[in-house]
């Protein structure tokens, strides 16, 4: 489900438009640049992107791994934590 439209005017370098074309394009990729950066600072998650681009949560994913936005955000020490806890319940 694609989210309502807005129609906004935005100033951009005219040498943009020379990159992406048609016109059509530049509306869909500044739409995905902005989601892709609203997840890399978390302030949405991926189903929230899957419906601002009207796209199943799949795609996002694989547009997030395209771009080498994280899904998974872990610290080194949360990993290394999870782990022994999951090979302490293993060996219970």
């Amino acid at each position: 489900m694609l989210t309502q439209q807005a129609t906004k005017t935005v100033r951009l370098p005219e040498a943009l438009f020379d990159y992406w074309k048609p016109d059509d394009e530049v509306a869909r990729k500044l739409t995905e640049l902005s989601v892709l950066e609203l997840l890399r600072e978390k302030r949405i998650t991926a189903s929230g992107a899957a419906e601002l681009l009207g796209v199943p949560v799949h795609d996002v994913l694989d547009l997030m791994g395209a771009h080498r936005v994280p899904y998974l955000d872990y610290a080194e020490g949360d990993v290394r934590r999870e782990s022994k806890a999951l090979a302490e319940s293993l060996d219970e």
